[in-house]
């Protein structure tokens, strides 16, 4: 690279090439350095920040910050009491992976050899690399003291409370499955875990009051671009007490759609400052405590994205954690915009803001094929009818198609979350069948064949026939609540009261527009983590999910809209089912406890 074609930076290679025995965080930003491995440009500049310091803190007597590779040593004898329960091997702590740890636990000020130099670590690289195995680990090495700040709390907080406990989930696992880490941990269960010095760990949604009142040692934003803002961050930070040695704040994350995100504008400010680092390497740049790995296709490599050759820079676990057939397999699956979008964006650390349907049939397909057999066997074993129910109501034109959606939550087989499991039917009116057919590219009456869908004599939808629906799904479910859109609801609203079928109490307006932002990323996060169902494999809530969209305001606030992809078609069973969502969402944000400790290696 022209940008280690100077004068000082010949110094820094000359001194590597002078001397070569280096732990193995240093050997392998060495060999990233020099070319060995394929990496993006920001992971080389990483690498070469810490090479630029060890050449600094050996050949500087004033330069502030000194290198310990023994608490690297210290947190890889960690790691290798764990065991992965899924395929029952040790922990695979992989090189990159190695130097993470290297550089964010090893340096530290000169004059207080127990303060780390860094306090916010941005990590972002493709999907499958095992962010959240290896921050779990992290996680649980905290509470043994990697911090050296005494009784550590560590906090998971993901954009909902389902995401916060994916690596909760897998922490809670590694002790499970090990006798050596079960001896260190006096309490590992859903809502907690510590360890005997005392240090906890627990999972908390995103939440304005999320870690108010609390003195956070290692805070791990999970899934950081679906954050619709820096609450949890802004927060972490004003919660920091003096009593603290250390303070890390962890932004764990792939790429996204949302250009206007905080994830978006963070990882820019980030790479801008590790830029002037690099450019100016006889300074100490002001952020100095900030760590950035970021891998990704550089963007002189986007005309060329199909080029697995490439494909390394973003998946610097390729051939470990991820295959590259597998990905070329993924590849060759691609048939749509939107596919290609989001094979950019998950597989290759390509930000796309996509014009086009947001999510892909195959999420669907793969979440329907891993939940069909636990489903149908949960289901034979408990009565859907004494499940507890939510129903959502989208209650569109009358010459046009109107949605009722049935949620059930149920657990998942193994214990670490749960199920959202979709019932739902449309009504349409007779008329208006031959025409939309064409126009919405849906089949009605196949669906009509099927018993998703009702149809009203007539151009437009009998309410009554909806009125009627909802009476025979009140007295065959436990429903709860009805969830529903304001819009024409007057129309039914009294019937639906005078005739008992609901009381006021059991029924409730869901806001729509941006208030429904929460339920569409909690939705969005299930799906991605195979934890939702559509029964009977309904086609019509499966071709309305497949017609959305985002757009994302002018606000500048990270908040969206959702639209149709194609005016034609519909969306209306996808936002009935929102509307249970958002109730579902409300509740488990009251029902988030706000109690906390933590531990040492």
């Amino acid at each position: 690279m022209q940008i280690f074609n100077t004068p000082y930076w010949d110094k820094v290679k000359n001194f590597f090439k002078a001397n070569t025995n280096w732990d193995e965080p240093t050997q392998y930003a060495l060999k990233v350095f020099n070319g060995e491995i394929l990496a993006s440009k920001m992971v080389i500049y990483a690498t070469a920040r810490h090479l630029l310091f060890l050449y600094r803190s050996k050949t500087e007597e004033t330069f502030p910050f000194i290198y310990q590779p023994e608490t690297f040593e210290k947190l890889q004898k960690f790691a290798s009491k764990i065991i992965i329960p899924e395929i029952n091997r040790p922990f695979i702590f992989t090189d990159f992976r190695k130097f993470i740890s290297g550089f964010v636990f090893g340096w530290t000020f000169k004059d207080d050899t127990d303060s780390l130099i860094t306090n916010e670590v941005f990590d972002v690289e493709a999907r499958k690399q095992w962010k959240s195995s290896y921050w779990a680990m992290i996680a649980l090495a905290t509470t043994r003291g990697l911090l050296k700040d005494g009784k550590s709390e560590v906090y998971f907080c993901g954009p909902h409370k389902d995401s916060s406990k994916i690596p909760y989930n897998i922490a809670l696992g590694y002790i499970k499955k090990s006798k050596e880490l079960k001896k260190m941990f006096e309490r590992a269960n859903s809502i907690r875990i510590v360890s005997t010095k005392q240090g906890e760990i627990k999972a908390l949604p995103f939440d304005k009051a999320g870690i108010e009142g609390k003195n956070p040692s290692l805070v791990i934003l999970t899934e950081y671009h679906l954050h619709k803002d820096d609450t949890m961050q802004e927060s972490a930070k004003s919660s920091k007490n003096l009593s603290r040695k250390n303070q890390l704040i962890v932004y764990d994350t792939t790429k996204g759609s949302n250009r206007e995100s905080a994830c978006f504008y963070r990882e820019q400010d980030y790479k801008h400052f590790l830029e002037q680092q690099i450019e100016n390497p006889e300074t100490i740049h002001k952020n100095y405590s900030i760590f950035l790995f970021c891998a990704e296709l550089d963007e002189e490599d986007w005309e060329q994205w199909d080029n697995p050759d490439l494909w390394k820079k973003a998946n610097p676990g390729l051939g470990i954690t991820v295959s590259l057939d597998d990905l070329k397999d993924e590849h060759s699956k691609i048939t749509s915009l939107q596919a290609q979008a989001e094979f950019k964006i998950k597989r290759l650390g390509i930000w796309v803001n996509t014009g086009f349907a947001y999510f892909d049939y195959s999420l669907i397909a793969e979440s329907q094929e891993a939940n069909k057999k636990w489903v149908e066997e949960y289901l034979s074993k408990n009565n859907i009818k004494e499940l507890n129910a939510l129903v959502g109501l989208d209650l569109s034109g009358i010459n046009d198609t109107t949605a009722l959606v049935l949620n059930f939550e149920i657990p998942k087989q193994d214990g670490s979350g749960t199920i959202y499991v979709f019932k739902a039917h449309n009504f349409i009116p007779e008329n208006a069948i031959e025409k939309k057919e064409l126009s919405d590219k849906a089949r009605y009456r196949e669906w009509h064949k099927q018993g998703h869908l009702s149809i009203s004599k007539g151009d437009v939808i009998d309410y009554s026939m909806v009125v009627n629906k909802l009476r025979e799904w009140k007295d065959n479910y436990k429903i709860e609540k009805l969830l529903y859109d304001k819009w024409r609801f007057f129309t039914i609203k009294e019937h639906l009261l005078k005739t008992n079928i609901f009381h006021e109490s059991e029924i409730q307006e869901v806001k729509q527009g941006v208030y429904l932002n929460p339920a569409f990323q909690q939705f969005e996060v299930k799906l991605r983590n195979k934890e939702i169902y559509f029964l009977d494999n309904n086609g019509i809530l499966i071709n309305h999910t497949l017609n959305v969209e985002i757009k994302n305001t002018t606000s500048g606030s990270g908040t969206f809209f959702i639209r149709k992809v194609n005016e034609n078609f519909r969306i209306d069973a996808f936002i009935a089912a929102l509307n249970t969502i958002s109730e579902r969402h409300n509740v488990a944000s009251k029902e988030v406890e706000t109690t906390f400790d933590i531990i040492t290696i």
